[in-house]
């Protein structure tokens, strides 16, 4: 896709999309969820329109995507080593875009991490799909916050 986006390929194409929200689903969230085929034809409609509801604004994601880059995170590292707040960690096993070794990475970087939580086979919208593999964490985690703080 990023190689699209960088030839100016992706916008139109993008754009077209609308107009078939089945195959948006598919091409844009088939990764992400473990259920594209029961995702709401409306939710679908307002995760795309801000990014491609016009010409103008595909191409302003077309720039989006050429300009990301791995090493942003790198240079916050500094910052994220200063975040002392009671801070959970779930990532799904299944997330094809974040490998689970982030999940780690971010306890071992940001020093106010209580524990990390994985998700089996959860991608990386399932607290919309899934969301009972979440709120008991949640919860847990407010719970222990709360009675530290009393």
């Amino acid at each position: 896709m990023i190689e699209l986006a960088a030839a100016g390929d992706l916008a139109p194409s993008a754009v077209a999309l609308l107009d078939n929200l089945d195959a948006a689903a598919q091409i844009s969230f088939g990764s992400g969820y473990e259920h594209v085929d029961r995702m709401d034809r409306d939710v679908i409609r307002s995760y795309l329109e801000p990014c491609f509801g016009t010409m103008e604004r595909a191409r302003q994601f077309e720039r989006l995507l050429v300009c990301l880059d791995a090493g942003d995170l790198e240079a916050v590292t500094p910052q994220l080593r200063e975040v002392t707040v009671p801070t959970l960690v779930v990532w799904g096993t299944g997330d094809t875009f974040f490998d689970v070794s982030w999940a780690y990475w971010l306890r071992d970087t940001i020093p106010g991490t209580t524990r990390v939580v994985t998700v089996d086979g959860a991608r990386l919208f399932f607290p919309e799909e899934r969301p009972m593999d979440l709120v008991p964490h949640l919860e847990q985690h407010w719970a222990t916050v709360t009675a530290a703080r009393s």
